[in-house]
């Protein structure tokens, strides 16, 4: 069972199928390059497929869909939905980068909170679902990358005690 993400890169081999499972989902892998994001405070899993094929089987293994590259599958409560992606943002992770695209402030500061092992407490005025873009290194430290999100000049994040308080820049 996998709990957080991973990147894997599999050869096609019919006499040994080769499955993951996570999150409500198993997939079989048919020869293929592909992501699984599935980490227990998330409500769905997500897999995204770069290259080659995978079948998706949920809903207790009783339903299946095939994905083709640059699909994405999302998997919550017995349901599958199946999207375009990019697929450089669904591995920047894997690729030493952070890289947002109108990506909410909440899930920003999720994926930050992970990687650099801190906490993230917003003033009650603070918008969690506004939008996004751009891209940093992940070798950057946290300061670096808080940096670039204060360039938007709508925000202002103060960290302490291994935490980051974010606030509107005009509360004084």
């Amino acid at each position: 069972q996998l709990w957080g993400e991973a990147y894997f890169e599999i050869e096609k081999d019919t006499h040994k199928p080769f499955y993951v499972v996570s999150k409500g989902q198993r997939i079989k892998v048919l020869g293929t390059h592909f992501n699984v994001k599935s980490y227990d405070d998330e409500p769905s899993a997500k897999t995204t497929l770069l290259e080659g094929s995978v079948e998706i089987s949920y809903a207790d293994h009783t339903s299946q869909r095939i994905l083709k590259p640059g699909q994405q599958a999302i998997v919550a409560n017995g349901q599958c939905a199946i999207q375009q992606v990019d697929t450089d943002q669904a591995v920047d992770w894997k690729n030493g980068d952070f890289i947002f695209r109108e990506e909410s402030l909440a899930l920003i500061m999720k994926r930050v909170s992970r990687w650099y092992g801190v906490e993230v407490a917003y003033a009650p005025s603070i918008d969690k679902q506004q939008t996004f873009s751009g891209q940093v290194s992940r070798s950057k430290n946290l300061s670096e990358v808080i940096s670039c999100l204060e360039s938007t000049g709508e925000l202002r994040f103060t960290t302490k005690d291994n935490k980051i308080i974010i606030t509107p820049t005009n509360q004084n």
